[in-house]
């Protein structure tokens, strides 16, 4: 239930306690007072409309100065408080059909203001103000009951943020004090030059009041939107209608500090669109133009309200992701680059990935956070390695520090990496399908407490296990359709021309078992050599567990995937007759316990 909803009966019970202790006792027939009290009630409410718009400091928009309080302090310096509340309920009655606003929303702003009068009126009464013409030379009284006003404002709007937001006064009442105390130094004029006009102009000092504000209002609305049109030129990407790499730093700037301050989270999103340049290179600058306004459009479209989408640079974007912590934003991310994915845009099909993809790197802030340029550093370092990776891919900054080669100096890494980097072109979904299932075998290694040399074996055998796959036609490699029965026949003989690529390096033969038999099954329908259970390698029992899981829960373009809970089950289903039963227990918990890794969606 929503907290507004005890605002309806708290407020018709305060109405009727305002007339009946304070309406009720000051009733009149006087005629002038009521002519004053309807023409105060109408300048209240076109004051009200035409507010001044007061452009603010940093990327806050603006602020609406309404001057409708000054009629309502005139009065009250004037014609005394019974008037000032009449004043006020009808302006609030015509505002509630004037405009399309809840009526808790006005009931609300109605108690406020009532609270503010009344307070205003006995502080200056009580410091020897009096009601009627007015007494510059004493202006103590005007200033402080006006004083006495605002502090109100401040005190009740920040009891409604309490109540409704749960923001503390702490913070709630300095900001409306830093953002409005202009307002203060306005009331004490306006207010004060009405009464006068009032008092000794009668209503045509109202009419020239209320004229001169409004031709004030008009003035500055229209200033207020040439500012806003050569703002918006300055901050915007000519070429993607996105906010620009200027305006970006500017906002990172103020969320970092803000997030800071308020320990809320923040998070960075730094995109890079894959194989721009070779699009560029293919069809032309006109085209690369226009695939880097779709893809503007698209990441427009695919994010929260809240988020702010910026052109960081070519073709690199950045999205910062107010309120958001790091799991949501990878969760966010991932969800966008499958929508993308599955986006048709003229020409893709000729790149390597053949759909619109992009790369990521996520950082958010904590406690060790510098700056902004820290921030920046983090998400970058992350998107690097997405690339490095394979691209495609949403990284997070802290597991990538985790995901590097446990030997990094070893000289059998570098022989790896030279001989799958060949996938890299030839078939991409396999150069990162082999990063993949190498980083599940680092994590699940450790996690079954595997001796060095063991861990060490498993993971290089992951990286490398389908390395024979080089020998396939490129043509069976990226075929979207089922295979036919010759095509699975040469797919089924990878295994072997990779056992036969591995022999010929003598640092590489101890993961020949990895490579030749990754498609052994446990009740042994398995290929090349249909072994059974105790017969497979220990190791090799592992891998098939981490190749199954990743080639069942990846995501290629215009093809569904199975979520990770359906990759478990199938994983259960098949536990005894394809994978030991054992490991895949002990798979399924890992991941449960240290949640779903990066690469995976859920």
């Amino acid at each position: 239930m929503k907290k507004s909803i005890y605002i309806y009966p708290i407020a018709f019970i305060l109405l009727l306690l305002h007339y009946y202790f304070i309406i009720h006792p000051y009733w009149t027939d006087e005629w002038k007072v009521w002519v004053s009290i309807y023409v105060f009630s109408a300048a209240a409410v076109i004051l009200d409309f035409w507010a001044i718009p007061i452009p603010l400091r940093g990327n806050r928009n603006r602020i609406l100065l309404s001057m409708d309080s000054s009629v309502y302090l005139a009065s009250v310096f004037v014609l005394g408080i019974f008037p000032a509340l009449c004043t006020l309920l009808i302006a609030t009655i015509v505002n509630l059909f004037l405009r399309r606003v809840d009526i808790w929303k006005v009931l609300t702003n109605f108690n406020i203001y009532f609270f503010m009068l009344v307070s205003s009126h006995y502080a200056f009464v009580f410091f020897g103000g009096d009601i009627g013409e007015p007494r510059f030379s004493q202006p103590m009284p005007y200033i402080i009951a006006i004083f006495v006003y605002l502090a109100t404002n401040a005190f009740l709007v920040g009891l409604y943020v309490k109540i409704l937001i749960g923001e503390p006064f702490s913070s709630s009442i300095p900001k409306m004090v830093r953002y409005f105390y202009i307002r203060y130094v306005v009331s004490i004029m306006s207010s004060i030059t009405l009464s006068s006009l009032l008092y000794y102009h009668g209503m045509l000092g109202v009419f020239l009041f209320v004229t001169f504000i409004v031709l004030i209002a008009v003035s500055f609305n229209n200033y207020y939107v040439l500012y806003q049109e050569q703002k918006n030129k300055a901050i915007t990407d000519p070429l993607t209608g996105l906010y620009n790499h200027g305006y970006f730093h500017e906002r990172l700037e103020e969320e970092v500090q803000r997030a800071k301050e308020t320990g809320n989270p923040l998070s960075l999103l730094l995109l890079d669109l894959d194989d721009f340049k070779k699009y560029n290179d293919l069809f032309g600058h006109t085209k690369g133009d226009q695939y880097l306004k779709r893809f503007a459009d698209l990441l427009r479209a695919h994010v929260r309200p809240t988020d702010m989408v910026f052109r960081y640079g070519g073709e690199e974007f950045a999205i910062i992701l107010p309120q958001t912590d790091v799991e949501t934003a990878y969760n966010i991310a991932q969800a966008m680059r499958k929508a993308i994915n599955d986006t048709p845009f003229p020409g893709v099909e000729a790149l390597p990935l053949g759909c619109i993809s992009f790369s990521g790197g996520i950082s958010t802030v904590t406690a060790e956070t510098l700056n902004r340029y820290d921030l920046i550093k983090k998400a970058d370092i992350a998107l690097y390695y997405s690339k490095k990776q394979g691209k495609n891919q949403v990284h997070i900054y802290r597991d990538c520090l985790t995901r590097v080669f446990m030997t990094p100096d070893d000289a059998v890494k570098t022989l790896i990496e030279n001989l799958i980097s060949v996938f890299r072109v030839k078939d991409p979904y396999t150069y990162q399908h082999s990063r993949r299932v190498y980083e599940y075998a680092l994590q699940f290694g450790a996690y079954l407490g595997l001796d060095e040399r063991e861990q060490r074996l498993l993971a290089y055998g992951a990286l490398i296990h389908d390395i024979g796959k080089v020998e396939i036609p490129r043509s069976i490699l990226t075929k979207k359709g089922k295979p036919t029965e010759d095509e699975w026949r040469i797919i089924q003989m990878h295994v072997i021309w990779g056992k036969e690529i591995i022999n010929a390096y003598p640092s590489l033969q101890e993961f020949a078992p990895l490579v030749e038999l990754h498609h052994e099954r446990l009740d042994g329908r398995g290929y090349p050599y249909g072994l059974k259970g105790e017969q497979i390698p220990k190791l090799v029992r592992i891998l098939t567990i981490l190749d199954s899981f990743d080639a069942m829960t990846t995501e290629r373009p215009y093809q569904r995937t199975k979520t990770v809970d359906e990759a478990f089950a199938e994983l259960k289903r098949c536990a005894g007759t394809q994978f030991d039963p054992y490991y895949v227990d002990r798979f399924i918990a890992m991941m449960l316990e240290t949640a779903v890794p990066r690469y995976v969606t859920s």
